[in-house]
Formats: structure tokens, sequence, C-alpha cells
């Protein structure tokens, strides 16, 4: 039962992305040129695309494929 309510979470939070996209698109709201315009804001993007890829992403794989190998071995 408590998967089920997961479930509608994370259906609630695609629905609700798809619906801010189209709503941007509908008022014709630039985001990507106002990233680009505003330094500030492309620092930020800057320093979370360097986490990303240097940290978080690395940390995701290695316990993504621990959790896998641990399935995979009982």
């Amino acid at each position: 039962m408590k998967m089920q309510n997961q479930n509608k979470g994370f259906i609630r939070l695609i629905i609700l992305a798809i619906v801010v996209i189209f709503l941007l698109a509908y008022f014709k709201i630039d985001v990507v040129g106002f990233v680009n315009n505003t330094p500030v804001i492309r620092e930020i993007w800057g320093v979370l695309v360097v986490a990303w890829t240097n940290y978080l992403l690395p940390l995701l794989v290695y316990l993504w494929t621990s959790i896998l190998g641990i399935l995979s071995a009982k």
C-alpha cells in the first residue's frame, strides 16, 4: 500500500513539471535566454553542472552498481 502512495507522488511531480513547461511555452518565457543573460545565474548554473558531473553523478553510479551487485548476488 505504501508503494502506491509513493507512485502517486511521483506521477503528480511529473504532471506538475509538464504543466509548468506548457505554461512557460504558452507565455513565451525563454528560460535559456534568462539564464544566459544573467551573470549570477550563469555562475550558479556552472557550479551546479560541475558539482553534478564531478561529485553527484559518480556517487550515484557507484551506489547504483553496488545495489545491483548486492541484488544480483542473492
